[in-house]
């Protein structure tokens, strides 16, 4: 989108991440769709920028596999659209006359061939969650938004919440996050705010001086919006693994924040030209530059030796975060170990996508995926009258 250095500082610092590193660990979705989301619009902006229509094809399977990782990944094709119609306004104003009706050809061939290969793609899921809505939506349906005395209060109220869970508060629990921590730590959520302003600026300059806006602005503030959507709409306190989704688009800004006060320190002392090659920046700094050079690097590797020991001494030690993730899976998979060895038992689990990720730490723990003793039934399909009356039933 931009260049290599803002793209090696946004990756480097969402590798390093705390909440990245956490959900990772413990292997939720969430951070596939991520991964997901990323490679998907690499994959657009490559065939935007070459034409290949291969490339509209990778991006559309990926975006049709996301609907398959994650719940909140569904919404994730809506990046595309404010994406698309930048670049079909830029075409109509950059693009010669004699060529525009050829561009527009290619361009509509390629977002066909997008459409077309992530509807193939997730159709099944689509039509499943057509006849069974409540299983996605299960306790987070937007029923509280659109029943709300004032729905363009409770918006407002929502982006506010998905920006405080950005910069001063996120998830209160312990499973997945430092308790009440937000997402970035407060020097990269100045710089997020700096590199922000930069996005929205450059995108006013665009539309101002070009009559369209800047499609790589465009894309990353859509990115950013649309991921903060499960938050927004989230009631309650911000959970985390829906509020990850927001952090490589952040990282993103932060980048441009920091690749702007880079880019400012070279051209206040004179240097206007970039090198080659990465090796050789070194040979045209000057001592200003050489030590702020060494500032960057050093804040960069604070902020990684920071995230590590949240990680590792604050988080991974600390009491609240062992009860909430394994306390109550655990005492329930050593009920389930100890009845089965005496009569049947049924879990019943609601048949939601939270519901259906709660039975797989049980699953896991008691080894009981094919067990002949212990059944894991939806509620809708249990009926306790049709089973042993000696048998036990438990809720998890």
């Amino acid at each position: 989108l931009f260049n290599w250095q803002m793209a090696s500082i946004a990756a480097g610092l969402l590798a390093v991440s705390f909440n990245h590193v956490a959900l990772s660990r413990v292997g939720t979705p969430a951070v596939l769709a991520i991964a997901c989301t990323v490679w998907a619009l690499y994959f657009l902006w490559h065939a935007l920028t070459t034409a290949h229509i291969f490339s509209y094809v990778f991006s559309g399977l990926l975006w049709g596999l996301g609907f398959y990782v994650y719940g909140p990944a569904m919404i994730m094709p809506l990046i595309a659209i404010p994406l698309l119609w930048a670049y079909w306004k830029a075409q109509e104003k950059d693009v010669q006359a004699g060529e525009l009706h050829h561009a527009h050809h290619v361009f509509l061939q390629g977002i066909g061939a997008l459409i077309v290969v992530t509807i193939l793609i997730a159709a099944p899921i689509l039509l499943y969650f057509y006849w069974n809505p409540e299983l996605f939506f299960g306790p987070h349906s937007l029923s509280w938004f659109t029943q709300a005395e004032q729905p363009l209060v409770s918006l407002g109220l929502g982006f506010g919440k998905a920006f405080e869970a950005l910069m001063y508060h996120g998830d209160p629990g312990w499973a997945h996050n430092i308790g009440g921590d937000p997402l970035l730590l407060w020097p990269l959520g100045v710089l997020f705010i700096v590199g922000l302003a930069r996005s929205i600026w450059k995108m006013w300059r665009s539309y101002a001086r070009h009559g369209h806006s800047s499609a790589p602005q465009t894309l990353v503030l859509a990115w950013l919006v649309v991921t903060a959507l499960p938050t927004i709409f989230t009631l309650g306190a911000p959970i985390a693994d829906w509020a990850i989704l927001m952090l490589a688009p952040a990282l993103l800004f932060v980048a441009e924040a920091l690749w702007w006060l880079w880019e400012a320190i070279i051209v206040h002392h004179g240097e206007d030209k970039e090198p080659e090659h990465w090796t050789e920046y070194h040979k045209q700094f000057s001592g200003r530059q050489r030590l702020a050079f060494a500032t960057i690097m050093v804040f960069l590797i604070a902020i990684m030796m920071t995230e590590a020991d949240r990680y590792f001494n604050t988080w991974a030690t600390n009491p609240l975060a062992h009860q909430e993730s394994n306390e109550r899976a655990l005492t329930v998979a050593r009920q389930i170990m100890t009845v089965s060895q005496r009569t049947n038992v049924y879990v019943v689990y609601p048949d939601t996508i939270t519901g259906r990720d709660s039975i797989e730490p049980l699953i896991y723990l008691t080894g009981t995926q094919n067990s002949n003793k212990v059944f894991y039934v939806p509620q809708p399909q249990f009926k306790r009258s049709a089973v042993d009356k000696r048998a036990v039933v438990i809720n998890p």
